[in-house]
C-alpha cells in the first residue's frame, strides 16, 4: 500500500465499519410490490377515448397450463385496485393467442365495445398486459385511446442481474447457489419483468456444477447448488424471465487460480496444457482446447449442466480478455502464441471448435438455449506485443467471421470509441452512459454478423456505469434512446444491460425495455414525453422532461478517460479526507472495499489526457447544469407522497448533484494547494481562504447527503463492492476529519506563511528525498558527455550480466532524452528483452511509461492506455551491446501538465527470465486497474540544469 512520504495532518482515524446486511433496507423494499402512482385529474373522456371508470372484465381465452401469465394478471389487477378501478365487470378485455410477428409479438385493438389482446405466445401477451398498464399510468384519467397498437421485439434477449446478488469474488467470495437466501423475491421479479427484462445472469464455475469424466463431481455440494438453481429457474419462469449462468471457462491451470482443477492434470493429461504465462510472478498455463479430449470435456460439461437444469435460458461466457482460459483467450496470444498445438492455428479456428463443442452439449438438451460468447475488449491493445491498434482491430474482425452463426457474439458497445473534446480525441474504455456510441469496432463487427445472418449481442450499462455506480440509476434516458436506435439499425439480437451494477429497476431499465421493441419511438422527444408521463403522470411530465434535458447535458460532459471513472471521484469523493499537507496517498478503486481512504494523488484522476483547467471546466459545467435539473424537480416533491418512488427519484438526483459538486471541490482543493508553494505571501493567504471555503462547503454537502441517505438506503451502495462506498456514519466521520483539518492544519500553515517558510519543500523538489540525477541541456541528440548512471544491482542476475549496463539523460527545448546501453550477453537469465523509461511529469501524478522491445518494437502507456505518438526510439545493436535512445517530447508527457521542477524518473531493464534491474530499486505497490502497482518510492528526482 502506498505510504506517506511527507508530513501529514493529524492521523486520519479509521473509517467506521460497513453497515450490516440487516441495514440493507433496499433488499426489504424489493420484496414489496410496486405501487404505480397515477395523476388522474380529468374525469370525462375525450373524443377517441374509452373510459374504464365502470371497471374492466378480463377474459382469458389463451391456454396457459403452467400458469405462467398469472404474475402479469395479478400485477394488472393490483394496478386497477390501487387506482380505484373495479375488476370483474365493465369494459371487456379479451386475451388470446394468435399468429403475429414471431415470439413475444403482440397486438392490442381498443374498440368501443371492448379490447382484443392477441399474442404470438404467452410472453407476447405478457408484454401487452404491461403496455395496457403503462398507457393508463401515463394518461391524465382512466382512459384508453381507441385504435390498434402492434409491436415485436428487435432485441430479443434482454439480460439483467440481481442488484444485491453475490459476485463470487474476493473479498467475500459469496456464491448465491451455496446459501439459502432468496435473491429473487416475487415483487422484485415482477418489477424486472415489467421493465422488459427476460433474462437474468448469475455466476457459476464448471468445477462447482458440472460433472464430467475428466473432472468428476458427484458431491453433495453440487447437488445442493443445482437444486437451488432449479428452484430459481422455475420461480423466474413465472415472470417470463430465463436464467443464464455466466462463467469464464475453461479455467487455466496454475496455483494463482483458486479454481484450479485437481492435482495430476499436467502429468496425466499433458495435452490439456496450452502455452505458459506468468501472472503476479506465478507460472500458469492456458487450457488447450485443441485435442479430442478437451473437446469432449467442453461438450460434456455444458451437457451435464443442462441435463441437471434443462430450462436454463442459455450460457454466457467471457471467451476473450479476462482470465486465462483457452489458448487464444488473451489478445496478446493472437500475435505470440506458445501452445504446441495452437500456435500454428488461426484464433478463429480455436474459437469455432470450442464454441461448437459447448453448443453441442447445450443444444442436445435444450435446442432453444442461447450460447453467448462475450469478447471483453475494453481497448485495442495486445499487452507485451507492441502491436498497433489497426492490427488488433483486423484480428478481431477476422475472428467475428468464425464465430458460429447460432452463437451470439457479444461485444462492448462503447469500448474503443473515439470522443472529441477540446479539439482532441479520447478513447472510451469499458462502459459509458455519457458517450453514446457505438464504437467503430462494434459497428464493423455487427455489420459483419448482420451480413452473415449471425447473432450479435451488445454489452452496455443501462442504469449506471463505472462513471458513477453509487446511485441506483443516472436519469439520462435520452442517451439510451440514441444507443438503442443504433442497436436496432444494426440488428442487435441481445443486450446484456449490466455488470454487477447498473441493474436497479428504474426509469432507465423501463426505458431500455421500451426501446427494445418495434415500432421504435418516432423521436427522442416523443419517447421522453411518454416515459415521463408513465412515471410522473401527465401533469408533471413536461417539468420532468425539462429536468432530464439538463441532466443529459451535464452528463454528456463527463470526462472520458478510464481513471476518472474507475477511481471516482463522482462515486464517493464526498467521504474522502482532504489533506492540506501532502501525503502522497493513492486513490482507491471505486468498485472494491478494503482500501484505505483515497488520498491526495489527484493527478491519478486526470492522467495525461486533460489539463487541470479543462478538468475544472468540465466538472464545473456538470455541477452547474445538474443544479438546473434538480431545480426543476425540487418543487415537485410536495406533489408526490413522501417516501414514494417519485419522491425518492428526486432524492437520487439531489444526491448525484452533491456527488458531482464534491468531485469538483476535490479537484479545486488540490489545484489550489499546488499553487501555494510558488505564490507570494498575499496570494498564499487568498488561496488558503478559498480552500477553507471549500472545506466548509463540503461539510454542508455531507450533512445534506446524510439526510438523503436516511430516506433511501440505495444511496452509496455499490453492487460490485458488495457494500457501501458512503453511508451515514462515514459521512459523519468525514465531517469530523474536515473539522480537524480546519482546527489543526490550516492554523499551522497560516503560521508558516506568516514567517515566510517554504511550503511543502519535499513536494516541490526544494528539499528532494531519495535518489536524484541531473540532466544537462544539449544541442541535438549528442549525449556522449552525459554522465553514465548505474543500475541498482538486481536479484536473480549475475554481476557479470550487468557489466556495461548504464543509462544517460539530457534534455533540450522539445525533448527529454534518455539513452540506455545494454550488454548483449547470453546468461542463465537470457538476454535483456525489454527496456522501460518511466517519467512522473509532476508530483502526485501517474507516470508515463515508454518501452522498447526486441527487435525494434516500442510502445508507451499512459494510465493504462497504450499510445504510439509523441516519442521516437533510435535502436542499434552490435555483437556487444544494444543501444537505445528514447526521445520523449515534452508535450507527450501530458497536455501542459509537465512541471520541470517536479519531474521524477526511473529506468528498468528486463531479462528473458523475468529478472529486472532498475535505477531506483522498485517496491511492490498495490495493483490497480490502469494505474499499475505504483509505489511513491519507485522514482528518483530528475533535475534539469542548463
Amino acid at each position: 500500500m502506498t505510504t506517506s512520504v511527507f508530513p501529514t495532518q493529524s492521523d486520519v482515524l479509521p473509517e467506521p465499519p460497513q453497515p450490516s446486511r440487516s441495514d440493507w433496507r433496499f433488499e426489504k423494499e424489493l420484496r414489496e410490490w410496486e405501487r404505480r402512482e397515477v395523476d388522474w385529474q380529468r374525469r370525462t373522456p375525450r373524443k377517441g377515448e374509452i373510459s374504464l371508470k365502470e371497471g374492466v372484465a378480463l377474459k382469458w381465452e389463451a391456454d396457459d397450463p403452467r400458469g405462467l401469465l398469472e404474475s402479469a394478471v395479478d400485477r394488472l389487477e393490483r394496478f386497477f385496485s390501487s387506482t380505484g378501478l373495479l375488476v370483474g365487470g365493465g369494459y371487456p378485455v379479451t386475451f388470446r393467442l394468435a399468429p403475429l410477428q414471431g415470439p413475444e409479438s403482440w397486438r392490442v385493438v381498443v374498440g368501443r365495445e371492448g379490447a382484443e389482446v392477441d399474442g404470438e405466445d404467452l410472453e407476447g401477451l405478457r408484454r401487452a398486459v404491461y403496455w395496457i398498464e403503462d398507457q393508463l399510468a401515463g394518461a391524465d384519467g382512466p382512459f384508453l385511446k381507441l385504435g390498434a397498437c402492434e409491436r415485436k421485439p428487435i432485441i430479443r434477449t434482454r439480460l439483467s442481474r440481481c442488484y444485491f446478488g453475490p459476485i463470487q469474488r474476493p473479498p467475500l467470495n459469496r456464491d448465491e447457489l451455496a446459501d439459502e437466501v432468496d435473491y429473487y423475491p416475487d415483487a422484485y421479479l415482477d418489477r424486472l419483468a415489467a421493465d422488459g427484462i427476460n433474462g437474468l445472469w448469475l455466476t457459476i464455475r464448471f468445477a462447482d456444477v458440472c460433472d464430467t469424466a475428466l473432472f468428476p463431481n458427484k458431491g453433495e455440494a453440487r447437488r445442493r447448488r443445482l437444486e437451488k438453481l432449479r428452484r430459481t429457474v422455475e420461480k423466474c419462469a413465472r415472470y417470463g424471465i430465463r436464467i443464464f449462468p455466466f462463467c469464464i471457462e475453461p479455467r487455466g491451470f496454475g496455483k494463482a487460480d483458486h479454481n484450479t482443477p485437481p492435482e495430476g492434470i499436467a502429468e496425466n493429461h499433458p495435452e490439456l496444457l496450452g502455452g505458459a504465462l506468468t501472472i503476479d510472478g506465478i507460472d500458469q498455463h492456458y487450457f488447450c482446447t485443441g485435442s479430442p479430449k478437451a473437446q469432449s470435456y467442453l461438450e460434456e460439461a455444458s451437457r451435464s449442466l443442462f441435463e441437471a437444469v434443462p430450462e436454463l435460458g442459455g450460457l454466457i461466457m467471457i471467451n476473450l480478455g479476462e482470465r486465462p482460459t483457452h489458448c487464444y483467450s488473451s489478445l496478446s496470444t493472437f500475435f505470440s502464441n506458445r501452445c504446441p498445438r495452437c500456435a500454428g492455428r488461426e484464433p478463429g479456428e480455436v474459437f469455432k471448435e470450442m464454441l461448437e463443442a459447448l453448443e453441442r452439449g447445450m443444444s442436445a438438451v435444450n435446442p432453444r438455449a442461447e450460447l453467448i460468447s462475450w469478447l471483453y475488449v475494453p481497448s485495442l491493445e495486445a499487452p507485451g506485443t507492441g502491436m498497433a491498434e489497426e492490427a488488433v482491430r483486423t484480428a478481431l474482425e477476422a475472428l467475428a467471421t468464425k464465430i458460429p452463426a447460432g452463437v451470439t457474439l457479444q461485444l462492448n458497445f462503447e469500448s474503443s470509441g473515439k470522443a472529441e473534446r477540446y479539439r482532441r480525441y479520447f478513447t472510451v474504455h469499458d462502459y459509458s452512459l455519457a458517450y453514446i456510441g457505438p464504437s467503430s469496432l462494434f459497428e464493423k463487427v455487427a455489420d459483419i454478423r448482420m451480413r452473415q445472418g449471425a447473432r450479435m449481442g451488445a454489452k452496455l450499462q443501462v442504469g449506471c456505469s463505472h462513471e458513477v455506480a453509487t446511485v441506483p440509476f443516472v436519469p439520462v434516458p435520452g442517451h439510451l434512446y440514441r444507443k438503442y436506435a443504433a442497436m436496432q439499425q444494426l440488428s442487435v439480437h441481445g443486450v446484456m444491460q449490466c455488470w454487477y451494477f447498473g441493474n436497479y429497476p428504474s426509469l432507465m431499465t423501463r426505458a431500455a425495455g421500451e426501446l427494445s421493441f418495434a415500432q421504435f419511438p418516432e423521436s427522442e422527444e416523443a419517447f421522453l414525453t411518454s416515459l415521463a408521463r408513465g412515471f410522473w403522470g401527465a401533469g408533471m411530465a413536461a417539468t420532468v422532461r425539462e429536468a432530464w434535458g439538463h441532466f443529459q447535458a451535464a452528463y454528456a460532459m463527463f470526462p472520458r478517460h478510464l481513471s476518472f471513472s474507475h477511481f471516482g471521484p463522482v462515486h464517493d469523493a464526498i467521504v474522502w479526507p482532504l489533506h492540506l499537507y501532502p501525503v502522497d496517498r493513492m486513490i482507491a478503486p471505486s468498485w472494491k472495499l478494503g482500501y484505505p481512504p483515497s488520498g491526495d494523488r489527484y493527478g491519478e484522476l486526470i492522467g495525461q489526457y486533460h489539463t487541470v483547467e479543462e478538468m475544472l471546466e468540465m466538472t464545473g459545467f456538470m455541477c452547474k447544469e445538474w443544479r438546473k435539473g434538480v431545480g426543476k424537480l425540487a418543487p415537485l416533491r410536495g406533489r408526490v407522497p413522501a417516501g414514494s418512488e417519485r419522491w425518492r427519484e428526486i432524492g437520487v438526483c439531489e444526491a448525484l448533484g452533491l456527488q458531482l459538486a464534491s468531485a469538483h471541490a476535490f479537484l479545486r482543493f488540490y489545484v489550489l494547494r499546488d499553487r501555494l508553494p510558488e505564490a507570494n505571501r498575499a496570494e498564499q493567504k487568498r488561496l488558503l481562504e478559498m480552500m477553507r471555503e471549500i472545506v466548509e462547503e463540503e461539510k454542508v454537502r455531507c450533512g445534506e447527503l446524510i439526510t438523503l441517505c436516511r430516506g433511501d438506503s440505495r444511496l452509496g451502495f455499490h453492487s460490485e463492492a458488495e457494500g457501501y462506498r458512503y453511508h451515514v456514519e462515514k459521512l459523519e466521520w468525514r465531517i469530523g476529519r474536515l473539522e480537524a483539518l480546519l482546527r489543526d492544519d490550516f492554523p499551522r500553515v497560516d503560521r508558516e506563511v506568516e514567517r515566510g517558510a517554504a511550503l511543502f519543500p519535499e513536494l516541490t523538489g526544494l528539499r528532494p528525498e531519495g535518489r536524484r540525477v541531473e540532466a544537462s541541456r544539449v544541442s541535438g541528440r549528442e549525449m556522449e558527455e552525459a554522465g553514465r548512471i548505474a543500475f541498482h544491482e538486481p536479484a536473480g542476475v549475475s554481476k557479470m550480466a550487468t557489466e556495461g549496463l548504464f543509462w544517460q539523460v539530457a534534455w533540450d527545448d522539445s525533448h527529454l532524452l534518455v539513452r540506455v546501453v545494454v550488454p548483449c550477453l547470453e546468461t542463465p537469465a537470457g538476454r535483456v528483452e525489454k527496456v522501460s523509461v518511466s517519467v512522473e511529469p509532476r508530483r502526485l501524478w501517474p507516470g508515463v511509461h515508454y518501452t522498447a522491445l526486441r527487435p525494434g518494437r516500442r510502445y508507451s502507456e499512459r494510465v493504462g492506455e497504450r499510445v504510439e505518438s509523441g516519442w521516437t526510439l533510435e535502436a542499434g545493436e552490435t555483437q556487444d551491446r544494444w543501444s537505445l535512445l528514447f526521445a520523449i517530447a515534452w508535450e507527450d508527457l501530458g497536455p501542459r501538465n509537465v512541471d520541470p521542477c517536479r519531474l521524477r524518473i526511473n529506468v528498468q531493464c528486463f531479462w528473458a527470465s523475468g529478472a529486472s534491474a532498475s535505477w531506483v530499486e522498485r517496491k511492490a505497490g498495490v495493483p490497480r486497474t490502469c494505474l499499475g502497482s505504483y509505489h511513491p518510492d519507485n522514482y528518483g528526482w530528475l533535475m534539469l540544469v542548463s
